[in-house]
């Protein structure tokens, strides 16, 4: 998702009422940049013709569904570090498991035992990497 830059003073907006009084291009443009599909799709295109009754109406309504998109937005990155670190400590944990209830006593054993505590540390690590989704977005919003 790309960068949005959103209204972070009084100045700024203010800046984006009077570009809105240009048409919803400059909006688009100043939140999304001057590439972005969405700046591109809006081009020459008026308030009214995207069924707007005003300038601050549709300044509003771009700003507010922005805000949402952002709020519902998970950090991707922030997501992978917290599973690869609950994996991590899942895969201990596990280990700690078969080693106290499934003591090694031979090599075939010490097979079986691997393969169980990897197959815990999954399970349980799908429901926190589960549990940790919801709360991330739960957070935003």
């Amino acid at each position: 998702m790309p960068t949005l830059r959103l209204p972070s003073n009084k100045t700024e907006e203010a800046e984006l009422r009077t570009l809105a009084q240009k048409g919803p291009y400059e909006v688009y443009k100043w939140i999304y940049g001057p590439d972005h599909f969405f700046t591109q799709s809006v081009g020459g295109k008026s308030w009214e013709s995207l069924h707007v009754p005003d300038a601050a109406t549709g300044a509003c309504e771009i700003l507010d569904s922005v805000k949402q998109l952002k709020r519902n937005r998970l950090d991707g990155s922030e997501f992978v570090r917290i599973c690869f670190m609950t994996f991590a400590i899942l895969l201990f944990i596990g280990e700690l498991i078969v080693t106290k209830f499934l003591p090694n006593t031979s090599v075939t054993l010490s097979v079986s035992t691997l393969t169980f505590t990897f197959g815990i540390s999954i399970v349980l690590f799908s429901v926190c990497a589960s549990a940790t989704y919801l709360f991330l977005r739960l957070r935003r919003d």
